[in-house]
């Protein structure tokens, strides 16, 4: 049994998309799991879809922010889940609550919490494990499957989006590539495009697909992406380090994802395969192209 943590700081209502999933993976799995949150409310976001905290997980609460309480929390683990964010505001203003705020994607310019939770956030994560001696650490990070130039088969292939919130998850990739070169720490670094459940027909707002934010994306089912992360922790042939794209499907008119990123060469070293059926994702993009949907501006 190999204890796990999974670190989840994401104020805007977001919480537990993707975190829920991999507790249920992980506990179901027969791991032992401490989850850090910002508080007991950050729980309620999916507990319609998914119930109460999950028995059998520790909670810990405070800020990723803060080193000592992240590394309070590491100190007892043996491998880390990260999978904070924070959107900023030009992200934000597509979700539900903050349709009234008011927000603009200029006020993308003097959004502090988005540095502070993506990047301090993941460093004191992982100057904690490796000071902690953590064996593996899995950082959910994002990105298109589909390159405007080249195939995504390589680690070292990066896409040239500008927005604030895509830099920020690149820098999240470049910080887990130097803290492996700097200290040997061993990281994946998971990429899903778009992350929906399929079963109950719903992306990560809970809007219901097909929704504003999926039409131009690549899809990936939380679960399927739960199971990779499982994966990534416990599989014997994954690299020390590496970038793997989990992506089940690209948007319609689209390559299948093998032909334009590195999907393949997650299913080889990870032994991931996708169990959402194909044949629902088919009937949602149906009926995406029946809505005229071209928003890919939102994404993990």
């Amino acid at each position: 049994m190999l204890p796990s943590l999974t670190t989840e700081h994401a104020p805007t209502g977001w919480q537990g998309q993707v975190g829920r999933a991999v507790l249920a993976n992980l506990l179901r799995h027969n791991h032992s799991v401490t989850a850090f949150e910002r508080s007991p409310d950050a729980w309620r976001s999916w507990e319609a879809e998914d119930g109460p905290v999950p028995d059998g997980v520790e909670c810990v609460y405070g800020d990723i922010v803060d080193h000592a309480a992240v590394s309070a929390v590491v100190d007892r683990v043996d491998a880390v889940v990260h999978t904070a964010v924070f959107f900023p505001p030009s992200v934000n203003v597509n979700m539900p609550d903050y349709q009234t705020a008011g927000l603009q994607g200029g006020e993308d310019i003097d959004s502090e919490q988005v540095w502070l939770v993506n990047l301090k956030g993941l460093w004191n994560v992982l100057d904690a494990a490796q000071r902690s001696g953590v064996q593996r650490v899995v950082h959910l990070g994002s990105c298109h499957s589909v390159h405007a130039d080249v195939p995504f088969f390589s680690a070292e292939v990066r896409r040239p989006d500008g927005a604030l919130y895509a830099i920020t998850k690149r820098l999240q990739e470049e910080m887990c590539r130097q803290f492996f070169d700097a200290h040997g720490l061993r990281t994946i670094v998971l990429r899903p495009d778009c992350i929906m459940d399929c079963e109950l027909g719903i992306g990560r707002f809970k809007e219901a697909l097909p929704g504003p934010f999926t039409g131009g994306d690549g899809w990936v089912d939380r679960h399927d992406l739960a199971d990779a992360v499982r994966l990534a922790i416990v599989s014997v042939t994954a690299p020390d380090f590496d970038v793997l794209h989990t992506v089940h499907t690209n948007a319609d008119g689209a390559p299948p994802p093998d032909e334009t990123c590195n999907t393949a060469h997650t299913r080889e070293v990870l032994g991931w395969e996708c169990r959402a059926d194909p044949r629902r994702m088919a009937e949602l993009r149906q009926n995406d192209r029946g809505t005229g949907n071209d928003n890919a501006a939102a994404r993990l």
